[in-house]
């Protein structure tokens, strides 16, 4: 199963089309958590956005926004510019938990809506 929200885009309706079939949430958040715990990037942005969305589990924006970090600590170069435009979101929506939010701080710059990118800070797997 592939699903990633890395270049989708929303309609008009603010509602995300799937085609024909509703894809199977179950499996994909269990295929999400076993690609974290591998440690794939787009497995914790994937879970960042269903549970952004609450497709197939409960909307959490604390979840959200956590999954979403932790997706930014462990991207590459090229992959950064999708779940930094996530995290940035939802830093604005004011999403996520203290410590997950001092941490966004550092990454984003929100003065100037630029990204500090991974090479600006310190993650904290590096201490």
């Amino acid at each position: 199963m592939s699903l990633s929200w890395a270049r989708g885009s929303k309609d008009e309706a603010q509602e995300w089309s799937f085609g024909q079939h509703e894809p199977d949430w179950s499996s994909a958040e269990l295929h999400f958590l076993m690609a974290t715990r591998a440690g794939y990037w787009a497995g914790f942005h994937n879970l960042g956005q269903m549970y952004r969305h609450g497709f197939g589990v409960r909307h959490d924006p604390e979840l959200a926004f956590h999954f979403i970090l932790r997706a930014v600590e462990l991207i590459s170069d090229e992959e950064l510019d999708a779940s930094m435009d996530a995290l940035r979101r939802l830093f604005e929506l004011d999403w996520g938990n203290e410590e997950d939010r001092a941490f966004a701080s550092a990454l984003l710059d929100t003065d100037c809506g630029e990204t500090a990118g991974p090479e600006a800070v310190k993650f904290k797997s590096d201490t």
